[in-house]
Protein backbone atom coordinates (compact mmCIF):
# COMPACT_ATOMS: atom_id res chain seq x y z
CA UNK A 1 0.00 0.00 0.00
CA UNK A 2 1.18 3.19 -1.42
CA UNK A 3 -0.08 6.17 1.33
CA UNK A 4 0.08 9.84 0.47
CA UNK A 5 -1.36 12.73 1.80
CA UNK A 6 -4.89 12.54 0.58
CA UNK A 7 -4.84 9.43 -1.15
CA UNK A 8 -4.27 5.30 -1.48
CA UNK A 9 -2.96 3.77 -4.16
CA UNK A 10 -2.96 -0.49 -2.91
CA UNK A 11 -0.28 -1.97 -4.95
CA UNK A 12 -0.30 -5.63 -3.11
CA UNK A 13 -0.43 -8.36 -5.76
CA UNK A 14 -0.58 -5.51 -8.48
CA UNK A 15 1.25 -6.33 -11.74
CA UNK A 16 3.89 -3.69 -12.98
CA UNK A 17 1.46 -2.29 -15.00
CA UNK A 18 -1.26 -1.96 -12.86
CA UNK A 19 1.06 -0.70 -10.02
CA UNK A 20 1.97 2.28 -12.60
CA UNK A 21 -1.43 2.93 -13.42
CA UNK A 22 -2.97 3.07 -9.78
CA UNK A 23 -0.11 5.67 -8.83
CA UNK A 24 -0.53 7.52 -12.38
CA UNK A 25 -4.09 7.56 -11.06
CA UNK A 26 -3.34 9.44 -7.97
CA UNK A 27 -0.94 11.99 -8.98
CA UNK A 28 -1.44 15.62 -9.72
CA UNK A 29 -3.74 16.59 -12.95
CA UNK A 30 -0.88 18.44 -14.42
CA UNK A 31 1.21 15.42 -14.43
CA UNK A 32 -0.60 12.41 -15.53
CA UNK A 33 -0.14 12.99 -19.57
CA UNK A 34 4.04 13.22 -18.94
CA UNK A 35 3.68 9.74 -16.74
CA UNK A 36 0.91 8.21 -18.98
CA UNK A 37 3.76 8.65 -22.30
CA UNK A 38 6.56 7.46 -20.16
CA UNK A 39 4.74 4.50 -19.08
CA UNK A 40 3.50 3.81 -22.60
CA UNK A 41 7.44 4.15 -23.82
CA UNK A 42 8.68 2.12 -20.89
CA UNK A 43 5.71 -0.55 -21.11
CA UNK A 44 5.13 -0.26 -24.95
CA UNK A 45 8.61 0.27 -26.57
CA UNK A 46 7.76 -0.73 -29.99
CA UNK A 47 4.76 1.33 -30.49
Amino acid sequence: MCLFQYCVADLKYRTRKERANELIAITHLDLRGELRATMRKNFYPGG
